[in-house]
């Protein structure tokens, strides 16, 4: 059972084309050694979200196979968003099959690995004291930032999205329902979208790297 009330999901958005680098997941980027994927499986885990997801494209397999090794989250189920054009929206939509119409989803794209350890649990007690929350997300100063916690209602829409949707498209829907929580977190702003913003947040060149997008 999760530690968490209502039952809670964690689904990773992994489906990307990764353009910007070339092909090369960024699933797979190592921090620390670590490779992405698995830090934010073992974030979640760690918030005590027991039923993890991961979608990936057309080519996961390397995705899948370069996560394994020490330390490997178990117990994952995959997903395959076979349609790359679809976009976010589309990945959304192949990670929620087969999810209790009952659950929290938390959404986590896999290009965001450098959120604290304590930063799921905050958003996770701000949606479950909040019953009029549909979209609770972390701010840092001013930024919203990822991942998100997301209510049956909030996710429920996600059918109804256009094929190439943002997450942005989303929470605009939803209205007064959003929720931000601030947080002392610069990791929830970060988007390791190019190798330029990977080297300035990982390899320390700057203290507090620019370049993440406001996705939410």
């Amino acid at each position: 059972m999760d530690r968490v009330s209502p039952p809670t999901v964690g689904i990773v958005l992994s489906g990307g084309a990764s353009q910007r680098w070339q092909g090369a997941p960024k699933a797979l980027l190592r921090i620390g050694g670590t490779p992405a994927l698995r830090i934010i499986l073992a974030r979640l885990r760690a918030a005590g979200v027991r039923r993890l997801v991961v979608v990936v494209g057309p080519d996961g397999g390397a995705i899948r196979a370069g996560s394994t090794g020490p330390g490997t989250v178990a117990g994952v189920s995959w997903r395959t968003n076979p349609d790359r054009a679809s976009g976010a929206a589309g990945s959304l939509r192949a990670g929620l099959i087969g999810i209790p119409p009952e659950a929290r989803i938390v959404l986590w794209p896999v290009d965001h690995p450098l959120v604290a350890p304590g930063t799921l649990p905050r958003l996770l007690a701000a949606a479950a004291a909040d019953a009029g929350a549909a979209w609770v997300q972390p701010e840092y100063r001013g930024r919203g930032g990822h991942p998100v916690v997301l209510s049956p209602a909030a996710w429920g829409r996600a059918a109804g999205l256009p094929s190439g949707a943002s997450l942005r498209s989303l929470r605009d829907s939803l209205g007064a329902a959003v929720r931000r929580v601030a947080v002392e977190d610069p990791g929830v702003t970060v988007n390791l979208n190019t190798p330029e913003v990977f080297r300035e947040a990982v390899e320390g060149t700057r203290r507090h790297p620019s370049g993440g997008r406001d996705d939410g």
